[in-house]
C-alpha cells in the first residue's frame, strides 16, 4: 500500500509530522513500514540538526529526511529514500551589490539560496552521492552563513568530491525528466514493506512520477487533513501536467477532483493523545477501504 502525503501550503503544513504518526501508528499495528522522500529542501539555518544528522548519516540530510527514517530504523537507507537532497542557507542582506530588495526576492526563491545540492544515483559499485556546490549563492552569504556551510561541508568530508554548479543549471535539474525517472530508479530500491509513506516537498502535488501512483494521497494543512483516492488523484494531476506532478501544485488537484473520502482535524503533536487518535482515524479509514 502507498501513501502519498501532499502539502497545500508552500511551507510549514504539517507533512513531516504526519509521517511521523503514521509511521508510528502502522508499526503500532504489525505492519512493516517503508518511507520516501523522493526530493527534500531544507535551511541550514532554520535546521540546524542538519550538521547532527549529516555527522551521523555521512551524507547530507535535513531534518524532515531524517527523523522518519530514523523513527523506521532507515537511516542507512537515506540516500535511497531521499535521492535529492538540497541544502538552503540566509543571505547577507547587506552585501554592496545586494538591493535590499533584491534580498527579499532572493530569499523567498528556493534556487537563489541554495548552496549545497546531494543527488544519490545508482552506480556501478552501488549507491554513488555527487555533491554540487552553487559557487554564485555562496558568495552572497553572510559570515553566519558561511560558517555553517563549511561546518557542514567538513562533516560530509575529504572523500566526497563538489562539482560547481549554477542557479541555471540548478534549475535545468530540477525541471529535467530525466532527473526524476532517476530518482524514482533509485527509490525503488527500497521495497518489501506493506505500507509505503512517500512525502512531497512543499506544495507539489507529487514528487516523482512514480509517486503519483498511489493507493491513497493525504493532503495536509495546518491543523487539517483529507484522504483522497490515489488513483483519482493521480489522474487529476495527469489532466493538468502529463507525467510531470512536480510541476503541479496540490490546491490545483484538489479543486479539479472535488470532495476527498475524509476529513481529519489535526491537532498539535504535542497534545499527545488527541494527535494518536487523529492518526488513529486516518490509519482506520485507509484500512477499512483498503
Amino acid at each position: 500500500m502507498k501513501i502519498l502525503i501532499a502539502g497545500i501550503l508552500a511551507f510549514e503544513s504539517g507533512k513531516t509530522t504526519l509521517a511521523l504518526g503514521l509511521a508510528r501508528e502502522f508499526k503500532s499495528r504489525g505492519f512493516s513500514v517503508g518511507y520516501l522522500k523522493p526530493v527534500a529542501g531544507h535551511n541550514g539555518w532554520f535546521q540546524q540538526d542538519t550538521v547532527e544528522y549529516t555527522r551521523t548519516t555521512g551524507v547530507l540530510v535535513g531534518h524532515d529526511a531524517y527523523v522518519v527514517a530514523s523513527e523506521l530504523g532507515l537511516t542507512r537507507e537515506i540516500p535511497i529514500l531521499n535521492p535529492l537532497d538540497i541544502l538552503t542557507l540566509p543571505l547577507d542582506p547587506f552585501l554592496e551589490d545586494l538591493t535590499l530588495r533584491r534580498y527579499l526576492d532572493y530569499m523567498s526563491s528556493s534556487l537563489r539560496t541554495a548552496v549545497l545540492v546531494r543527488f544519490s544515483k545508482i552506480g556501478e559499485s552501488g549507491i554513488a552521492n555527487n555533491y554540487f556546490v552553487v559557487g554564485e549563492n555562496v558568495s552572497r552569504l553572510s559570515s553566519v552563513s558561511l560558517a555553517l556551510y563549511n561546518t557542514i561541508i567538513s562533516v560530509i568530508g575529504e572523500s566526497s568530491s563538489f562539482a560547481e554548479i549554477s542557479t541555471m543549471k540548478l534549475e535545468d535539474l530540477m525541471n529535467n525528466p530525466e532527473t526524476y525517472k532517476e530518482i524514482d530508479r533509485t527509490t525503488g530500491l527500497l521495497q518489501g514493506r506493506e505500507v509505503m509513506l512517500v512525502e512531497g516537498y512543499n506544495d507539489v502535488s507529487a514528487p516523482t512520477p512514480l509517486s503519483c501512483e498511489s493507493d491513497y494521497a493525504i493532503a495536509v494543512a495546518p491543523t487539517r487533513a483529507a484522504l483522497y483516492d490515489g488513483s483519482k488523484y493521480c489522474r487529476g494531476i495527469q489532466v493538468l501536467s502529463p507525467n510531470r506532478p512536480w510541476l503541479v501544485r496540490t490546491v490545483s488537484v484538489l479543486e479539479l477532483i472535488g470532495k476527498p473520502l475524509r476529513k481529519f482535524n489535526i491537532p498539535p503533536e504535542t497534545s499527545g493523545a488527541e494527535f494518536k487518535r487523529s492518526v488513529s482515524d486516518i490509519v482506520d479509514s485507509i484500512i477499512v477501504k483498503a
